[in-house]
């Protein structure tokens, strides 16, 4: 007889030294002309806004890498939902997120920044 170890699956963890991405942009920004620059600021305040009250989850801030263009890390999944539900109730524009979970490799995120490769990583974080 086999008998199957028990695990238990929570699904608001992240498993040990893996992080989640979120990634994502307001759709068609180009196309906002004139209010363009202004969609930007209010992204920019949406973010600092998330970055706050989500803090106990992020591991590293919401950045904003190019235009309107954004990234944060989380370490914990429970909160994705009402983090989205906030993001897109305050900042009044279509956005497309996308969200991934894996491991980062420090040393090779070290060597690209360096080499130019990922300049959005170099960018201003959101205090």
């Amino acid at each position: 007889m086999v008998t199957k170890k028990k695990t238990s699956i929570k699904s608001d963890r992240v498993p040990r030294g893996q992080c989640i991405a979120i990634i994502g942009d307001i759709i068609a920004s180009r196309r906002l002309g004139s209010q363009r620059s202004a969609a930007q600021r209010k992204l920019f305040k949406v973010l600092k806004e998330l970055n706050s009250k989500y803090k106990t989850v992020i591991l590293s801030k919401f950045i904003v890498t190019a235009g309107d263009e954004f990234q944060v890390l989380l370490k914990k999944a429970d909160l994705i939902p009402d983090l989205i539900w906030d993001m897109e109730t305050n900042l009044n524009y279509d956005v497309r997120l996308g969200i991934g979970c894996g491991r980062i490799n420090l040393q090779q995120l070290e060597w690209m920044v360096l080499c130019g490769m990922q300049p959005e990583l170099r960018s201003k974080s959101l205090t």
